[in-house]
């Protein structure tokens, strides 16, 4: 199942901005944090390393492939995996909404 890109454009945004969420310290940063938080311990240490990389140094997905040593589409299968438990960490949070009335 993939996530809306809009869902998805806006947890990535918000995993690319982790430290500007912990500077602000809002409540709506500490769900965003939590969420993240949640997901990053239940990540295998090879996800881990992966979303250290990419997301938090915001290295490409070139740089990543080769230090992991992994493909491209395994680089792209773990981002979108990591993305949708995101997006249910951050409901179940009260980050955000996936469905909007």
């Amino acid at each position: 199942m993939l996530l809306p890109k809009a869902v998805v454009d806006r947890i990535y945004l918000k995993a690319r901005s982790l430290d500007e969420l912990r500077l602000r310290d809002t409540p709506q940063d500490r769900r965003w944090l939590l969420a993240f938080d949640s997901v990053y311990q239940r990540l295998n240490p090879d996800m881990r390393r992966f979303f250290d990389l990419h997301f938090r140094a915001s290295r490409p997905w070139t740089d990543v492939t080769y230090e992991l040593c992994i493909e491209r589409s395994t680089f792209y299968a773990w981002r979108e995996q990591i993305l949708m438990q995101l997006a249910v960490a951050a409901v179940e949070s009260g980050a955000t909404q996936i469905f909007y009335s």
